[in-house]
């Protein structure tokens, strides 16, 4: 039996073009999925409190959340702010929100929203998030007044309350100083 000898395949234009979309897609597409679309780590200025990526308090009396998953009409946003506003201790319309950039920082580098997975998936971290912010502006505060950080109350109005005389510090009149500070690796809950 003869073996029958297959046609030489002519490289066409069109199959020219179709191979170089399919391998110049997969290569962008493995690029960004392995973090080439990263931007670089947020980078406020030393007075900014940035306890991580999530959160900036700004010595203007901006308080920023960083939103890593897409608001779909479930509440994200929502629930989110009111997440990180309880654990600071301001009311949750003092804080505004932007679209989280892509950071390795975020797991997540797609930024993806399904089956309700947002707030499950971020429920802890964000608490954490507003409570590590609340506990260096504590500590900012106790320091200032020479104080232990069990004398400085939080009425939950970007105040801090000095217990013992009275006084009383806004969150921006700490924030550079707390901006100095190491973020807390254990942090308590309300």
């Amino acid at each position: 039996m003869a073996d029958k000898q297959q046609p030489a395949r002519r490289l066409t234009r069109r199959r020219f073009m179709i191979g170089t979309a399919v391998v110049v897609g997969g290569g962008l597409t493995l690029t960004w999925l392995a973090g080439g679309r990263r931007g670089p780590r947020l980078s406020a200025d030393a007075a900014t409190l940035e306890p991580n990526s999530y959160l900036q308090v700004r010595p203007d009396g901006d308080i920023v959340l960083q939103v890593d998953k897409l608001e779909m009409g479930q509440g994200v946003i929502t629930g989110f702010v009111t997440l990180v506003a309880e654990e600071l201790g301001v009311p949750p319309a003092s804080i505004t929100t932007q679209d989280a950039p892509v950071l390795a920082f975020f797991q997540d580098p797609s930024q993806t929203t399904a089956e309700s997975q947002s707030m499950r998936t971020r429920w802890n971290k964000l608490r954490e998030v507003g409570a590590a912010a609340r506990e260096m502006l504590v500590q900012a505060a106790a320091e200032r007044w020479s104080v232990d950080v069990a004398e400085v109350e939080i009425p939950g109005d970007a105040t801090l309350v000095n217990r013992g005389t009275g006084a009383v510090l806004s969150y921006f009149d700490v924030t550079e100083a707390a901006a100095r500070l190491d973020p807390p690796r254990d942090v308590t809950l309300k």
